[in-house]
């Protein structure tokens, strides 16, 4: 029930299940973007904070706890995890408390706590591609607490002086990557060039009054399977260029083809 009432509140609808449902073309691509601007402090409950601890970095990935402020400490909370090729949130165990310092701590042993202990932190490790962002949620049953946070374990970002791109999958194999644009002349347009496998498309943004922009770039080309492209934002004082790998050439880079959160070992609250 509860991934059905996040995912109405991320799309702003209360049909959820019309959202769930996959879309094509050029909605899905709104969507997608619409839900990963929704994730995070817009759709957490007022005074509640939820914030990803990174605990340990290998090359088996990334392992984070959490950790909430203001959310209720006497009623289990449910765990849900957003990944890329998933429509929406998904739950991921049922059960999580909150110690006295806010550490989500291990209740059901199921899910990531399946290895663990009652009363052991919450430890959740993902496995990522560059640009890949990690969503967790934690949320009351009866819809009273809603915490989202996210990070970013291996950013995809580039610089050119103070202007700087950073590139957000929004789909597995890079089928949709959201490219967020800073530190720009302010209230002024630039000329977006992006080419991918010899194909070259042009466009014209305007930065806002805080030299800030966001576009979703769909980098596939017809009849390929993959490729690399390249983004090109010029402005009047700089013109950084991001890459990003796509398909096959994107899965070639991972360390793993499943990158679904697991169960990182156990650790005792302290």
């Amino acid at each position: 029930m509860s991934t059905v009432v996040l995912m109405a509140c991320l799309s702003g609808s209360a049909n959820a299940q019309r959202v769930a449902q996959p879309a094509t073309g050029q909605q899905r691509v709104e969507q997608l973007v619409r839900l990963d601007r929704a994730w995070g402090p817009e759709m957490t409950t007022q005074g509640m904070m939820l914030t990803l601890v990174e605990r340990q970095r290998s090359a088996d990935g990334v392992t984070y706890t959490l950790k909430a402020v203001g959310a209720p400490v006497d009623k289990p909370l449910v765990l849900l995890t957003w990944t890329l090729g998933d429509a929406g949130p998904k739950k991921l165990m049922f059960g999580v408390t909150l110690g006295a310092n806010g550490e989500a701590l291990c209740g059901n042993l199921e899910g990531p706590c399946k290895d663990s202990q009652p009363g052991d932190l919450v430890m959740l490790r993902f496995q990522t591609e560059p640009g890949e962002p990690v969503r967790v949620a934690l949320m009351a049953p009866d819809n009273s607490a809603k915490l989202l946070a996210e990070e970013m374990p291996l950013p995809l970002v580039t610089n050119d002086g103070a202007c700087r791109l950073r590139g957000v999958l929004l789909a597995r194999d890079a089928e949709v990557v959201l490219v967020e644009g800073t530190g720009f002349p302010p209230a002024m347009p630039m000329t977006v060039t992006s080419v991918s496998n010899g194909e070259t498309r042009t466009d014209t943004k305007r930065t806002d009054a805080d030299g800030y922009f966001l576009m979703a770039n769909v980098p596939r080309t017809a009849g390929t399977e993959s490729g690399t492209m390249k983004m090109t934002v010029k402005s009047e004082s700089c013109a950084p260029t991001l890459t990003v790998p796509w398909g096959q050439m994107q899965l070639a880079q991972r360390q793993d083809g499943v990158k679904k959160p697991e169960a990182g070992g156990s650790e005792a609250q302290q």
